[in-house]
This record gives structure tokens, sequence and C-alpha cells, in this order.
């Protein structure tokens, strides 16, 4: 039996955590099952497996439904770009009107940038919305107010891709991106936006022994200005597309997420998950799902305010981290059994 992932979000380059989220999945299922992707029409096709359609703003076209037709999937899974939205509910159901019998699950990847208002709700409670994944229990908590009952799917990571290197190999690619040898590095991986409260790293610049590097994705827009302000503030900035992102987290010593805005990154944050695959030590808001699949520990450590961020980082550079074992049940392969079992459920 078929299986069909739609997305918005299946546009090279794949190099954000919500991109990559939607691709890794399409591929882990089409390991286990016979899946095609659908996305929108794009001139950059690197994964043959994605049939490219025209999508309206309502995902309908006649490209789509022709496909849909075609294949006649029994199940048909929406990674919606836009989430979860109102918005993303109404081509969830026109999915539903026109896959003539398939079942349907939708994935909010992220919080809606704002609270749903009474109208909204009345009419998501109306498009009955039957399987929606999230990737935490707040969201689920969300979702329950307004009558839709949500099944809870933590994402996956590479790894195979994402692997510890020795300190030579570290050495090396200090010299293929141009970062000082000797010093401890600091890393984050995302979108170059004052949503994702990247200013706080500025507090590290001014340690002799320390550098910091922020790597943005070029899926999304970077603000110019915030970017050259972290620039002369002297943190490094690779803002170009990497495709071996593999070896930026493999050259770092310690991975930073400051982000505290539900919106500024997906609610599972990918970039930390792979930082630990790296076996790298990592400090983090208590943001989204992590604290729901993470304890506290010598290498995993949360911190609320900048005060406890400088005190959590003197502890953390000190220790050897074993982060990559606390991740080794998230692959790919495992969150892809764990949605279509629950799809068939």
């Amino acid at each position: 039996m078929k299986k069909i992932v739609i997305s918005e979000l299946f546009i090279p380059p794949y190099d954000e955590g919500m991109k990559v989220t939607a691709f890794s999945l399409l591929k882990a299922i089409n390991k286990q099952v016979e899946c095609i992707g659908i996305g929108p029409l794009s001139e950059c096709n690197i994964h043959e497996n994605i049939n490219r359609v025209y999508l309206s703003k309502l995902l309908f076209s006649f490209g789509l439904y022709k496909i849909i037709k075609k294949k006649r999937p029994d199940l048909l899974i929406y990674v919606p770009q836009a989430s979860a939205t109102l918005n993303s509910f109404i081509r969830f159901k026109i999915l539903q009107w026109i896959s003539s019998g398939s079942k349907l699950a939708m994935i909010a990847l992220q919080h809606c940038d704002r609270e749903y208002n009474a109208v909204e709700k009345n009419i998501i409670r109306l498009l009955r919305p039957k399987k929606v994944f999230v990737l935490s229990g707040v969201m689920a908590k969300q979702f329950k107010t307004i009558g839709v009952l949500p099944s809870i799917l933590p994402i996956g990571v590479d790894m195979e891709k994402f692997v510890p290197v020795s300190n030579d190999r570290k050495k090396v690619l200090r010299n293929k991106y141009n970062i000082p040898p000797d010093r401890y590095l600091l890393l984050h991986v995302g979108h170059i936006k004052e949503t994702r409260n990247l200013r706080l790293l500025t507090n590290f610049v001014s340690c002799v022994d320390i550098a910091v590097l922020i790597v943005g994705s070029t899926s999304t827009s970077q603000e110019a200005g915030l970017k050259e302000s972290l620039r002369q503030s002297g943190i490094f900035i690779i803002d170009y597309f990497v495709p071996e992102i593999q070896e930026i987290y493999q050259l770092a010593d310690c991975y930073i997420f400051p982000v505290i805005k539900k919106t500024g990154a997906i609610e599972f944050p990918l970039s930390v998950l792979e930082a630990m695959a790296c076996n790298l030590p990592v400090i983090t808001t208590p943001f989204g799902g992590l604290p729901e699949h993470f304890s506290p520990s010598v290498d995993f450590m949360y911190f609320n305010t900048s005060v406890e961020l400088m005190q959590k980082f003197n502890e953390i550079k000190q220790v050897h981290p074993e982060t990559r074992k606390k991740v080794e049940k998230f692959s790919w392969d495992h969150v892809a059994k764990i949605l279509l079992q629950s799809c068939e459920d």
C-alpha cells in the first residue's frame, strides 16, 4: 500500500529544521513502505522521489488531484510549512476531500505564531481533524483546548551522518572553515533572526580563550542588521549553505541553544539533536519538548537567565560529554515506525 507525504517544505536546500524534518521523514518512511513525496514546483530537484506540482495557497491544484487519484494511497501525510495555523487545518480538510478514502495525518512542527481567537477555534472544531501529530506535551495541551486530540511524535537525527570526530580531525575542520584552532568554540545553528535570542551570545566574546560561531540557514531571510551587529561584536558567522553541515558540529566544543520565543524554532529543536549525535555538551533554554525528553545532567544543562548561562558554561566546559548515548533512540527509522504504527492504529 502506498503512502504519500505532502509538504510545501520540499524545496532545496534542506538547511533548516522544518525542511530537514519533512525530507528526512519522507526518506525514512520510504525505507519501510512504498512512499512518494509531493512538493511545490522548484528549479532544483535533488530527490527523484518527490513529484513537483503547482500548489495554490489552499494547496489544491489539478496536478495534485491527478497524482492522488492515480496513486490511490492508503495514507496521506501532510507536513505544513505554516505548521499549526488555521489555514493549515483548512488545507488539511481540502486534502481530505480529494483523497477519496485515504487515511490522513498532519504533523504540526511548530506553535502557531499567535493564540487562536474564538472564531478560529470554532472553525477548527468544525473541520474536525482526526489525526494530528505534535512534537511536545505543551503543544498537545494547546490543541486540546480547541477540541483537537493530538498524538506526540518525536523527531529524529541521522546517526550515521552526525558522528563524533577525533581532535586531529577537529583541527583539520577548523582550518577548513577558518576558525581559530586553539579556542574553546561555542556553536549555534539556525535562523539569524531576533526571535532566536542570538544577542545573548555576545556575552562570551570578551573572553579571550572562547570563540562563538553562528551558522545561519539560507532557506529563510537573514536579518542583515542583526547579522552585522553580531559580526561586529566578534562572533564568527557562516551565512552560506554548508552541504556537509555535520562538519560544523564536529569542529565545535559545545552547543548553545538560547531560543526563548516559542515560534523561534520547531518545538523539538533538530539542531540540538544533531549536536548531541556529534557528542557535544549542550546548554539550552528549557525550550519546547526538550525537557520532556532530556533531564538536566553534567553534559546537558538548562538555563533561564544570562547569569545562569555563564554559570552553566563554566561548569560544562570541564566535562567529558556522553550526549550521543542520549539520542540513540531518536533515529529517523524509529520515528517513521512510530508514525506509521500510530496511523495504522
